[in-house]
């Protein structure tokens, strides 16, 4: 073989790396999957055909042909995989934070809307219009269904930093949770709109469709009261009664009854002494040992007696000019944050009326001086149930 000037002789390795690498540069680009195919059709390599083919000098270039042919398609589908799965994951990681971000935009608007709704409905809360919270509450109320909520799922097998959205878009979903919690409480169902008087109480009728029976509870009386068969009255006497000890007792002259009242109620109570009748509500918490009824801001009591007439609470009283009757009317609403206490004699007279949020059930109770003693009416079993007009109406 003629050698240029200059050139460097071409030997036996010489040409078979040149003929190598010929053969990596001239293999056309193929798919993993063709790749595969052409590597599979390809002779198999053993011991034997190793030392067959380095026994000479043309087997040598076979063998190293077919070596760079399995070498070259291998590192090829490698290639190509990974290049084909950098795409795959690309386009899912795009779909997913696209997907994420108009749940996030979805989420935010819903936000919104129930928070327009909660403040629609704590503003409504407090008109004195019924027809028009009744007309109004309706579409207010009605909280998104478990299926208009939307869900964020994330597939398993996708791991990148956008997706870290989606956990923000979960806070969303809790605070949105949260909102509809509060929603909740706010919506009537039927019940409650019962309690809503599109007809203002007027008539001593109107309060007898909230009458309630009570009793009261022994477990809470003072030693000096006197509770007879029935448990619907309580006498202070001077001889105390021996009753075993109990973390609901009173140490002084008090007694509650058993009931917890929620919602609309009434009930009517004789009292008679010389001395001073309370009569009063409040929550279970109250303090039993240290405290009285009317001293804190957990109980609301009304001081009846002879001479004096006043209104008891979180130690602050409220002097009243009216003299009651011997019969203490005593309505209750407790979803619209109303107690009335009124004479029921040949006339109905509210004596006060306070307006506030309650908390809690309230149990009514009543503290008493010494020799003096009330009764809870039945109001069912008596006789006359006369309509009395009160000197002012009932909002």
């Amino acid at each position: 073989m003629e050698v240029k000037p200059g050139q460097m002789p071409l030997t036996a390795e010489s040409h078979k790396n040149k003929q190598f690498t010929h053969l990596l540069n001239d293999t056309p680009k193929q798919e993993p999957a063709e790749c595969l195919l052409s590597l599979q059709s390809l002779p198999p390599l053993s011991l034997a055909s190793v030392q067959h083919h380095t026994s000479c000098s043309c087997g040598s270039l076979q063998l190293c042909h077919t070596v760079s042919e399995k070498t070259k398609l291998i590192l090829r589908y490698f290639r190509e995989t990974k290049l084909n799965s950098a795409l795959n994951s690309r386009d899912q990681e795009n779909a997913e934070v696209s997907r994420t971000e108009g749940l996030l935009e979805r989420l935010e608007q819903e936000i919104a809307e129930l928070r327009r709704r909660d403040a629609e409905l704590e503003q409504l809360s407090h008109t004195e219009d019924h027809i028009h919270f009744l007309q109004s509450c309706q579409s207010l109320c009605a909280p998104p269904g478990p299926g208009d909520l939307p869900s964020i799922t994330v597939s398993p097998h996708i791991s990148f930093k956008a997706m870290r959205k989606s956990v923000s878009a979960s806070e969303r979903k809790e605070e949105m949770e949260e909102v509809q919690k509060g929603l909740k409480l706010l919506t009537m169902d039927e019940p409650a709109v019962k309690e809503v008087h599109t007809v203002e109480l007027r008539t001593r009728e109107d309060f007898l469709q909230y009458y309630c029976q009570l009793t009261l509870d022994r477990n809470t009386a003072n030693n000096c009261l006197s509770l007879p068969e029935g448990n619907r009255e309580a006498n202070r006497k001077r001889k105390p009664h021996f009753r075993p000890d109990d973390v609901k007792r009173f140490n002084k002259a008090a007694v509650l009854c058993k009931q917890p009242l929620s919602g609309c109620h009434y009930w009517e109570v004789d009292w008679s002494g010389k001395g001073r009748v309370n009569m009063a509500v409040a929550y279970e918490d109250i303090d039993r040992k240290e405290g009285a009824l009317g001293h804190d801001d957990k109980s609301w009591r009304l001081l009846c007696s002879d001479t004096n007439c006043g209104f008891w609470h979180n130690n602050k009283k409220t002097e009243l000019t009216v003299s009651p009757s011997s019969r203490i009317g005593v309505y209750l609403d407790h979803k619209a944050g109303i107690l009335s206490f009124y004479s029921v004699a040949g006339t109905m007279t509210r004596l006060h009326r306070i307006e506030t949020k309650f908390t809690q059930p309230l149990y009514p109770g009543f503290w008493l001086d010494e020799n003096c003693s009330v009764k809870l009416v039945d109001l069912e079993s008596e006789p006359e149930k006369k309509a009395l007009q009160p000197d002012k109406k009932e909002k």
